[in-house]
């Protein structure tokens, strides 16, 4: 047992389930930006480099952001379990 909250196996389960979510997203996400470049490339004549250099520039300017977005969903409940428990397993406050 992990806290009085989750066992091991809940742990694990929830873990499976966010990631099984998050690359379900990214798969979606990847189609609508290979849609969305084929437009852009297509209707206003971006060349595929600008359009990476472009593209490596934001990512660079908000790497630890996206970050940040990505994991907070799935951090978010385990913090909620953990104030419920409390230190160390004991009761909170």
């Amino acid at each position: 047992m992990l806290s009085d909250g989750l066992t091991q196996e809940e742990v694990l389960g929830k873990l499976y389930r966010d990631f099984a979510r998050l690359a379900g997203e990214i798969a979606l996400d990847r189609c609508r930006q290979r849609v969305l470049l084929g437009i852009v490339r297509d209707r206003l004549g971006v060349e595929e480099a600008e359009l990476d250099k472009l593209f490596r520039e934001e990512i660079q300017s908000h790497l630890a952001l996206f970050c940040e977005d990505i994991t907070e969903p799935m951090l978010a409940e385990l913090r909620e379990v953990d104030r419920q428990a409390g230190c160390c397993g004991g009761q909170a406050n």
